[in-house]
């Protein structure tokens, strides 16, 4: 009785909901056997998967979280998964006990701007999506990061962070194994937008089972700038685009410079994009 219900249920998911829940066991299944080495980090992050996901396939690949612990709540090996699911969908679809909460369509970092203007509603010119971000509380794409965890205990924070601290990379990359590989080898994207930056190519190289040399994006930047490359995460083909982080190429890329960079950056991943998924 009990195996027939299962089943039943099993059946009647959507293919959203069943990568939601694969995806999400086996990040349960890795913190708990790696739950006595969590201390001192953020939470570990679990995510959701939309219906609009499926249609196209996009996963932003981010570096870490940042102060994803500021709840101060203990977790505990059996609330783990229902705590830290709680606190992404709060942070993509909204509080609504705390209505003024930092939210992905609300933040102001460059990281959810750049995400945002990816949709027509928000960015006529840069957008190549014409659906919302976020529709019924879920993201349209998919977030994930190349680190699950961090140190961070405020936003200046250096020595919380992955790309700071090479000692806590080696710790996290450790602790989290090849978890990345196996999340990615759920989600099956058309697509990863890796903007990690070129210092975490190898570490991002050894998240696919076979990937080619990362070569230039376009004429217009090396690949060191803006490359890409063909991979494969089991029969699965993909491509990956690596860029730098928003927070870089949405500003800073411009110091010194006499036209504007990053307006062809972001028109170059705008149009590899559309290209790649098929828009």
């Amino acid at each position: 009785m009990y195996l027939r219900q299962k089943f039943s249920k099993e059946a009647n998911m959507s293919e959203a909901e069943k990568i939601e829940r694969e995806i999400n066991d086996a990040i349960e299944e890795q913190f708990k056997k790696k739950f006595d080495c969590l201390k001192g980090y953020s939470w570990p992050f679990f995510f959701s998967v939309s219906e609009r996901y499926t249609e196209k396939r996009l996963v932003i690949l981010g570096q870490e979280t940042n102060q994803w612990s500021i709840d101060k709540v203990e977790l505990t090996k059996d609330d783990l998964r229902e705590k830290c699911l709680k606190k992404y969908d709060k942070f993509i679809g909204g509080d609504i006990e705390n209505p003024n909460a930092k939210t992905a369509e609300n933040y102001r970092g460059n990281f959810w701007r750049f995400s945002k203007s990816l949709y027509k509603q928000n960015d006529k010119f840069f957008g190549i999506f014409d659906w919302n971000m976020v529709e019924n509380s879920k993201l349209s794409h998919c977030w994930m990061n190349l680190y699950f965890l961090e140190k961070c205990k405020h936003k200046k924070d250096r020595k919380g962070r992955t790309a700071q601290n090479s000692n806590l990379a080696s710790d996290i990359k450790e602790i989290q194994e090849d978890l990345v590989n196996r999340v990615l080898n759920v989600l099956k994207p058309s697509v990863i937008l890796a903007v990690t930056g070129p210092t975490q190519d190898e570490y991002l190289k050894d998240q696919f089972d076979t990937i080619e040399e990362i070569q230039s994006l376009c004429d217009d930047f090396t690949p060191w700038q803006l490359g890409f490359a063909k991979a494969t995460l089991g029969q699965h083909e993909t491509t990956v685009i690596r860029a730098y982080h928003p927070s870089y190429f949405m500003g800073r890329i411009n110091k010194h410079k006499d036209y504007d960079v990053s307006k062809c950056y972001r028109e170059v991943l705008r149009d590899k994009l559309k290209e790649f998924l098929k828009i």
